[in-house]
Order: structure tokens, then sequence, then C-alpha cells
């Protein structure tokens, strides 16, 4: 599967002296198959550009979604997202709180949507031992999603597990199932190629079980991705 790249590198903005610097990057991961919280929407040729500006603890990001050609024949499902977080290093711990907007372009049945989210990341040595929570405060409000993993890494090879929940009112509006769920199990792997300090090629893979019979029946059972991503940056 091809990669495709932004062409512009990753850099740090002059800024005056003792201040810290605003560096930039980008992404673009082409995928198989658009998998979110152990939903697919769709298959075929996907490619998910990302692009972040950080300064000291505070990152913007944007990261989209673009149907190049679907397998199904299915509507195309183009999104943008907006991300404002913070990184707050307390030791061995991060803890990122963010707020995401969601935008869905030409989907009529997909408003735009907004989510308050909490991250936290644990690090010792080889492994990384992360959580996350969702919450919904605009068109699905309270609609809230959890999740918990762990990755180990040894030199260019990253091999991870997660497990994911979710309330009654995020499963009514994504899957139109009433009632709260222990979701979904993912195991992922990845293999990064460091071509320059700045520039990587990452082949990486992910498998979703839904865990829950009603979600298996919706959502189906077992899902998988792969794909390549172009990087550019920090």
């Amino acid at each position: 599967m091809i990669a495709f790249g932004y062409i512009f590198p990753a850099f740090g903005a002059d800024t005056a002296e003792g201040s810290q610097p605003v560096t930039f990057g980008t992404e673009t991961d082409a995928v198989y198959q658009y998998l979110w919280r152990g939903i697919s929407y769709n298959r075929g040729l996907l490619v998910q550009p990302s692009a972040w500006l950080y300064r000291g603890d505070f990152t913007l990001s944007v990261w989209c979604n673009f149907t190049l050609f679907d397998f199904d024949k299915a509507v195309k499902q183009h999104e943008i997202d907006l991300t404002a977080q913070y990184d707050l290093s307390l030791g061995n711990f991060i803890v990122s709180p963010s707020v995401n907007v969601y935008f869905y372009p030409n989907e009529t049945q997909a408003p735009t949507t907004r989510e308050m989210a909490l991250y936290l990341k644990y690090c010792r040595k080889n492994w990384e031992f992360t959580t996350s929570q969702y919450c919904d405060y605009l068109e699905y409000r309270r609609a809230y999603y959890g999740e918990a993993g762990t990755t180990f890494t040894i030199d260019a090879l990253t091999l991870g597990m997660n497990a994911g929940w979710a309330s009654p009112k995020f499963n009514q509006a994504y899957s139109n199932l009433t009632r709260g769920t222990l979701s979904n199990l993912a195991l992922s792997g990845s293999y990064t190629i460091g071509l320059t300090e700045t520039v990587t090629i990452q082949s990486h893979i992910e498998i979703f079980r839904n865990i829950d019979r009603e979600l298996q029946r919706i959502n189906g059972c077992n899902l998988l991705n792969f794909g390549v991503i172009f990087s550019i940056g920090a």
C-alpha cells in the first residue's frame, strides 16, 4: 500500500532567547479500513493525513479521513478532527486533558460534535501503560467511552493491547444499542524505519474483536486494519 505525505519538513520557529520553540510536523496514514472504537465505517483505500503544532506542553493538531475508493460502495466517510491538548509531566506519568471537535463534511446524518478527553500515560523502560476517557458535550451529550492498554517496544518493533468500554448513550448514538458494554479488545503491532532524524516510515496492523455479542452482530466480530504511515517531524 502506498503512503502519501505532506512535502514540508518539521522545524522550530525562531523565538526569543529563553522561550520555547514552536515545532511543526505532519504524517499521512494510508489504510485498508476506517476503524474507530471497534466500529468499522468503510473498507477500501483510505488516506488519513494529520498535522500538529506544539510549543512546550501545549499541542494543536488536525486529523482527516478521506475515502479514495470504497470496496462496499458505501457513502464516503470524510472527516476532519481538531484537537487542543495540554501535557503535564509528573515523574513517569503524563496527564493530558484535551478538547476534540469532529466535523463530517457532506454527511447530513453525522452532525458536528465535541468531546472532552483525559489521557493518562505511565512509562517504565520499554513499557507504556495508558488510559483515555472521552465524554461528548454537544450532539451526543454525556456519551462516554473509555479505554486502557499497554505497549511494549523492542528497537523498531512495538506491540500493543487495548480494551474499550462504552456507556448506553455512546452505544445508542453509534451502534443503536441501548445499554453499556465492555466493548472490544484490540491487538496491534508496528515496525518503524527511520529514514532521517525526522522522517520515518511505519507499517502497522490492528485486530479488533468486539466482545459484546450484540456489538458483534451490529459491527462485526473480528475487524482487521493495516496500513503504512509516512511521518515528518519530531
